[in-house]
């Protein structure tokens, strides 16, 4: 009789069976990984809205000074 270790399954094809890890170690565990990913995320978000802020504050600014020259630059009514 063979030894029952070394026969393959008939059903599953060469290269496709399980096949536990022996000895292995977890490099790090799937929580450390999930906080980090959620960090990341939350560090990337941050980030574009303060670019994005910034951006809304500088053509605000743009805005009202273009307004103010547009302003001085028309001719008052009825001072002609």
């Amino acid at each position: 009789m063979q030894n029952p270790e070394n026969q393959k399954s008939p059903a599953a094809p060469e290269g496709t069976e399980f096949r536990p890890v022996v000895g292995g170690q977890e490099l790090q565990s799937g929580e450390k990984l999930l906080v980090s990913a959620y960090s990341i995320m939350w560090v990337l978000a941050f980030v574009v809205l303060l670019f994005g802020w910034r951006r809304q504050r500088a053509l605000d600014r743009r805005v009202t000074e273009l307004e103010a020259l547009l302003a001085r630059s028309r001719p008052r009514e009825g001072g002609r």
